[in-house]
């Protein structure tokens, strides 16, 4: 049986216009598109002796979450905006350490560590707020 943890480490910078400014410009009624972009990271433990299928589904499993997350946090992004979310650039990546080299025996060794990492870029775009005639 193997055991898998998880872990998620998340870091936001907002790029080019800063979000409260966004927000100013957007209520003086100009249309502004900003772009945010993310680093999301997840982890997994499992058994040294796990085969490459083993691995692969993990990876795969890590992948999947953090698409998942990504998508979410365009959701979020919107909602926080009040503006329309796209994800403009995804870069998917993924690390196994504690690998073993060809040949070597598997007994007694430490968990692999998988780690899968995306950075995604979301662009942000909201219209022009109008102003409520009294």
């Amino acid at each position: 049986m193997r055991a898998t943890h998880w872990a998620l480490v998340i870091a936001l910078s907002c790029m080019g216009t800063s979000a409260s400014r966004a927000q100013d410009d957007m209520a003086a009624g100009e249309v502004k598109t900003f772009t945010v972009t993310a680093n999301f990271q997840a982890q997994a433990t499992i058994a040294a002796s796990a085969n490459v299928e083993d691995m692969t589904q993990t990876i795969s499993k890590l992948q999947t979450s953090l698409s998942d997350v990504v998508s979410k946090q365009c959701d979020l992004l919107a909602a926080a905006f009040k503006a329309a979310c796209a994800i403009e650039q995804l870069n998917m990546n993924s690390n196994i350490e504690g690998r073993r080299r060809a040949g070597a025996s598997d007994m007694g060794g430490a968990p692999k560590r998988i780690w899968a990492s995306v950075m995604a870029t979301f662009a942000i775009t909201a219209a022009p707020q109008t102003k409520a005639t009294p």
